[in-house]
């Protein structure tokens, strides 16, 4: 968005109008913004999916056999029994089970964080489009006021050429000053109203955000 510089009239104690700049700060490209927003998400998601992935890492254990040694009785030559050692390899069933279990645990809890990371990111998009429809909107209508203030500026210094020329009383001349004023506070207010839009749009895109590789 283009930079936007308007030219303020500012009242002073003397009663003299002298011209200020007030400067909207540039946002960003829209691409940008979104950009930015849709790599928070991602950074975001890649966080939430991490103990997962740590947990993951080390299950491959519960799939290994016990091995150990049993001893069992055998027969001898002259007909008696004798104990040997005979290894023994056995498979936990109740530590297999329990791995398939938090398999589909954290599948379930994999698929619930991304389905709710992805409305949370569509209402984001929503809520900026928004914000930028209204930047956009309240920038143009600044300028606006600003060409009717200085519409109404030129009127004073008809009315101060009157006054010099004592064609008007003083009284006049002060209630289009006040009226001055009086636009002055509304012109303020517009360019704190638009540049706190411009910090709450710069808060939802997450900006600036460095793009996943």
């Amino acid at each position: 968005m283009n930079k936007a510089s308007f030219s303020l009239l500012a009242f002073l104690l003397t009663g003299h109008l002298v011209t200020a700049q007030v400067d909207i700060p540039n946002l960003p490209p829209d691409s940008l913004l979104f950009a930015s927003l849709d790599s928070f998400y991602r950074q975001k998601e890649a966080a939430g999916l991490l103990p997962h992935s740590i947990t993951k890492k080390w299950e491959w254990l519960s799939y290994m056999p016990s091995a150990g040694i049993t001893y069992a009785l055998s027969p001898t030559a002259s007909g008696s029994f004798r104990s040997r050692p005979v290894p023994v390899i056995s498979l936990n069933a109740n530590a297999i089970g329990s791995v398939i279990h938090r398999n589909k645990l954290r599948k379930a809890q994999i698929e619930h964080l991304s389905a709710t990371l992805a409305l949370e990111q569509r209402q984001d998009q929503i809520d900026l489009h928004k914000r930028l429809d209204q930047f956009k909107h309240d920038l143009l209508a600044l300028s606006l006021y600003q060409q009717v203030y200085q519409i109404q500026n030129k009127i004073d210094t008809i009315k101060k050429a009157q006054l010099d020329s004592l064609l008007i009383k003083p009284s006049d001349y002060l209630a289009t000053q006040e009226a001055h004023l009086k636009q002055q506070i509304q012109y303020q207010d517009k360019v704190a109203t638009l540049r706190d839009l411009y910090w709450q749009i710069l808060a939802i895109a997450h900006y600036p955000q460095i793009p996943s590789p």
